[in-house]
């Protein structure tokens, strides 16, 4: 069975378009509906070799992820907090709020948080 995953939720893949079978006077004699293939939840399975054969072809909006293992590898928490003020604090012009200790690139920012966080008048 093979397994392919879109990023799209619900992605259409036309195999073979719908047309209409006609006789030598023009006539409709037969319809032919066509295949059309529809993900689910981003998922598709399928062991028809047409339909895989058209899904490899689509393009990098379709994975093949038959026989691959998706395990997620667990990470370490990331502190923002001290990370986002380490970086702010070896560039130039840091501003710190005084009240709550806030740190910002600006001083434009550092007035806007603290009329709106502390109800401080802009200076």
């Amino acid at each position: 069975m093979a397994k392919f995953v879109s990023r799209y939720r619900e992605h259409r893949v036309v195999v073979r378009a719908p047309r209409q079978l006609r006789d030598e006077a023009g006539r409709v004699v037969d319809v032919d509906y066509g295949k059309t293939i529809t993900f689910h939840d981003h998922m598709y399975e399928t062991e028809d070799p047409e339909e895989i054969a058209a899904l490899r072809a689509v393009g990098p909006e379709i994975v093949e992820v038959s026989g691959v293992k998706a395990e997620i590898e667990p990470r370490e928490p990331t502190v923002v907090r001290e990370a986002s003020t380490a970086m702010v604090e070896r560039s130039e012009g840091v501003h710190r709020c005084d009240d709550c200790g806030r740190v910002f690139s600006s001083q434009q920012g550092l007035l806007i948080h603290k009329a709106r966080a502390h109800g401080s008048a802009l200076e």
